[in-house]
């Protein structure tokens, strides 16, 4: 089951790289550098920012809520020190799984293709790749922590 865990986790985080779908829409213009901001009034595109947000918002949460929970097992089961950096080596995987989802277009259930997955992965790495991978790392670490501190504020 923690297998299965782990494949699909990275989707929660991934959804934070569906806002790059609004980029196509203009929520307001400037006729020129001395001109104040005309924002757009088509409802529409900020229903769009809206929905992608809430979905991204519930997502993360309950993906980050699981992952504390995983994270108590692991604690468990090999102390303190090592989860938290099993903890770490979750957040690089996940990052991973993010990149190859958003720029390989592979799936969660690819999995039954790995030979394809690895080939591609590496045929695809780059310093872009690194600093990707890096970055969500990164966002990983920031966002479990600040919501992992409001469930311990909770528990208490």
């Amino acid at each position: 089951m923690s297998f299965a865990w782990l494949l699909f986790f990275p989707n929660t985080y991934y959804t934070i790289t569906d806002f790059i779908h609004l980029s196509r829409n203009i929520y307001y213009i400037q006729e020129n550098p001395y001109s104040g901001f005309i924002y757009t009034l088509d409802y529409t595109i900020y229903l769009a920012l809206f929905h992608i947000l809430i979905g991204v918002l519930i997502s993360v949460m309950l993906g980050t809520y699981s992952l504390y929970m995983m994270h108590q097992i692991i604690n468990q089961l090999v102390g303190k020190y090592k989860a938290y950096i099993i903890l770490v080596v979750i957040f690089f995987l996940s990052s991973i799984g993010i990149y190859i989802g958003r720029f390989l277009r592979f799936n969660s259930w690819d999995i039954f293709l790995p030979h394809k997955i690895i080939s591609g992965f590496f045929r695809s790495f780059t310093l872009f790749s690194l600093q990707f991978i890096i970055l969500f790392t990164f966002i990983h670490i920031v966002v479990y922590f600040f919501i992992y501190s409001f469930i311990k504020t909770n528990e208490a």
